[in-house]
């Protein structure tokens, strides 16, 4: 701020001073307000701006916090005003949020408990609030407050991230954070909870976790994949697996090697039986040879893989009588008392196809004139959706056999859903 001195002339024969005015006051920052945010708490938000009620007033300052929340990632849209008020300078920002926060999933931090690293990020990173954005500077912070986290204990690492997908495509993604640089292994893995099957059946089923480098997101997969389907063929068709914790049980002081021991929890549930399904929306097929095609009978133990895979042999038996989209829609009723089971399936049969065309090429055309001779479906015949590939393994690789190279075979079966035929498209390459 500019220094203006203003001069006085005293008529009393005395020399003639200047007379500097004193210094005006530094406009301070007073109450800063936050407008828009419906997952933080303004303060949350005010401790991301970095400013602090009572600092020198700078227009700087507050584009600079601005432009701080906006690269966030976790407000797309900042603005701010600020008027006078009480001989200070009150400032409000107006902020919308980001449209999808994503759970933070930490990998393999064995070194802190889960209370000591969501307090440190929290304190750390004023907008962690176990979720983060999908992008952003936010993202950045919470691995460098790991890193600080991690060296506070002893453990020198580097923090890395990347998107954690149960399955290619899943739009239920995570950040997963890694820590580089520390050695995790798995020495052993144990289950808590009533155990009433066989603990030692379980931990060779889960054996194969053994000395690999331990993994929160591989052993969570682990248990999804694994544990549970153990549990489904025995008929404990509503058994959950809690997420696996790490015990160290062993670490000498000063390194970044940990040995741990795997503890999943296990909720079992009952041991169910089978009864025969309730079919709705069967037109075409009976429900007495829907239910011989599940091959299930009264009584047995309601085994998780026999049911999927007799759901498959319903949908097969549909395809062969040319219902080639029929959808099943099952809903699992359990009887506590009795500890039984069966299911509500809602069949979507939808419409019957017929052959089409038939096109075979990339052969010579006496072998692909000899093909179409062994093809039995004739156009307008119910189309038979198993029959393709039966086709190809019993005439089509025969016919090919003795050639100069392993072929490769094309299928493509192209439904015509105006007309309600397939056709049907083999090529050789």
């Amino acid at each position: 701020m500019a220094l203006f001195a203003v001069w006085t002339c005293v008529l009393s024969g005395e020399p003639i001073v200047a007379q500097p005015q004193e210094k005006a006051p530094v406009a301070k920052l007073g109450s800063i307000r936050v407008t828009g945010q419906k997952k933080f708490t303004a303060e949350q938000v005010i401790a991301a701006t970095g400013l602090k009620s009572g600092q020198a007033f700078d227009l700087k300052d507050l584009d600079t916090a601005a432009e701080r929340l906006g690269k966030s990632g976790a407000f797309p849209d900042v603005s701010y005003s600020y008027v006078p008020q009480g001989g200070l300078i009150a400032v409000q920002f107006k902020v919308q949020e980001a449209a999808k926060f994503r759970e933070c999933v930490f990998d393999n931090f064995v070194w802190l408990t889960a209370e000591e690293l969501q307090t440190g990020l929290k304190k750390d990173v004023p907008l962690y609030i176990g979720a983060a954005p999908e992008t952003g500077d936010v993202l950045d912070d919470i691995a460098r407050a790991l890193e600080k986290l991690s060296k506070q204990k002893g453990i020198t690492v580097q923090v890395t991230r990347r998107i954690d997908q149960a399955r290619i495509g899943d739009p239920n993604w995570s950040h997963l954070y890694t820590a580089e640089g520390a050695s995790v292994k798995v020495q052993s893995m144990s289950f808590a909870g009533a155990l009433t099957v066989n603990p030692e059946d379980l931990r060779k089923e889960a054996g194969r976790l053994i000395g690999r480098d331990y993994s929160l997101f591989q052993c969570g997969l682990f248990g999804t994949a694994t544990i549970l389907p153990f549990y489904g063929e025995r008929g404990y068709l509503q058994a959950k697996i809690g997420t696996p914790a790490p015990h160290i049980l062993n670490h000498a002081d000063g390194s970044s090697e940990f040995l741990v021991e795997i503890v999943f929890p296990v909720t079992e549930g009952n041991v169910y039986r089978w009864t025969a399904p309730e079919w709705t929306g069967n037109q075409a097929i009976a429900g007495a040879a829907l239910e011989t095609t599940t091959s299930m009978k009264a009584n047995d133990v309601a085994n998780a893989r026999k049911i999927d895979d007799g759901w498959e042999a319903v949908k097969k038996l549909y395809a062969k009588s040319g219902y080639i989209e029929a959808k099943l829609l099952p809903e699992p009723v359990f009887q506590e008392d009795s500890r039984q089971m069966h299911y509500r399936v809602a069949v979507i049969e939808g419409p019957q196809y017929r052959m089409g065309n038939l096109t075979i090429s990339g052969v010579p055309q006496k072998v692909a004139d000899h093909l179409k001779d062994r093809w039995r479906l004739k156009p307008g015949d119910v189309y038979d959706g198993s029959y393709l590939m039966d086709f190809v393994n019993k005439e089509v690789f025969p016919a090919l056999r003795g050639g100069p190279r392993t072929p490769k075979v094309g299928l493509l079966a192209a439904p015509n859903r105006e007309q309600h035929v397939v056709d049907v498209t083999v090529k050789v390459e």
